[in-house]
């Protein structure tokens, strides 16, 4: 209940609502009306309606409310949205390394990014190009996370590179719940995700001569979550020198732990 001269606020990111195609409209100057409530009537007159009410006075004659219709705000660039995109750099070897895709998610289990990695030049190239090798930042509702993939202890063999031809590309899609610290995409909204491909096989051991270096996107994927999940404490990790640190559901922090069994004391002889 609101009393005489209060006021409730509430603040969204726009992204959400006009997520896929509606994400052009978002652009340095565009009006914004929000409503709250249904649009097609004003005024709840049956009472099939009733329970699409979203104003009912507590005193008076003033009729119940299907729809309050904001004050209209403009958009500028201070809010991210309709900034120029700064174009694609060449890394090492002439390729660009692209955000392809991001993902409409109904929950944290269900998002992905696709990466693209581009060879723009008319001469082909040879990179060892997997996923074991991307990393990811995440910008969201809870902040900065980093995703890093287990490492990748094996040889690379041959047929692990990947040859991409004149003006071609490949296409790597991750499961980023694989990759994410616990919780990073557990909040219902709109995350930026970045990637980074960081490849240093140059092929010589298995006679191929392949492109290396570090590549990074320069334009993020939009990935939106539709519905939050519910995270429960999950077992202490072992810390350092035997500590157990309190790591807070969510933080983004990635925390790597040994699997080892503690070794059992040797029996006392007698």
């Amino acid at each position: 209940m609101l009393n005489p001269g209060t006021a409730l606020s509430s603040s969204f990111d726009p992204l959400y609502y006009c997520f896929g195609a509606g994400e052009r409209a978002l652009v340095a100057g565009a009006r914004i009306t929000p409503h709250f409530g249904r649009r097609d009537s004003v005024v709840a007159r049956s009472a099939t309606a009733a329970a699409e009410v979203v104003a009912r006075p507590v005193a008076g004659d003033a009729q119940p409310l299907l729809s309050v219709v904001g004050t209209p705000v403009v958009l500028d660039t201070s809010a991210g949205i309709g900034k120029a995109t700064p174009a694609p750099v060449p890394a090492p070897g002439g390729l660009v390394l692209e955000m392809a895709r991001g993902s409409d998610a109904r929950n944290e289990r269900a998002v992905t990014a696709a990466v693209r990695l581009v060879n723009p030049s008319r001469s082909p190239a040879i990179v060892y190009f997997r996923r074991a090798l991307l990393t990811f930042e995440v910008h969201g509702p809870q902040g900065v996370a980093h995703c890093i993939p287990e490492t990748e202890s094996r040889h690379p063999a041959r047929r692990g590179f990947t040859r991409l031809g004149p003006e071609s590309s490949a296409t790597l899609v991750s499961r980023l719940v694989e990759l994410c610290p616990r919780g990073t995409f557990a909040r219902a909204g709109v995350y930026w995700v970045g990637a980074e491909l960081d490849t240093s096989a140059d092929g010589g051991s298995v006679g191929l001569e392949a492109v290396t270096g570090q590549f990074r996107t320069s334009r993020p994927a939009l990935v939106r979550v539709r519905r939050s999940i519910r995270l429960f404490p999950s077992r202490p990790v072992a810390g350092v020198n035997g500590t157990t640190p309190a790591v807070p559901v969510g933080a983004g922090t990635a925390v790597r732990a040994s699997t080892a069994a503690p070794a059992r004391p040797a029996p006392a002889r007698r």
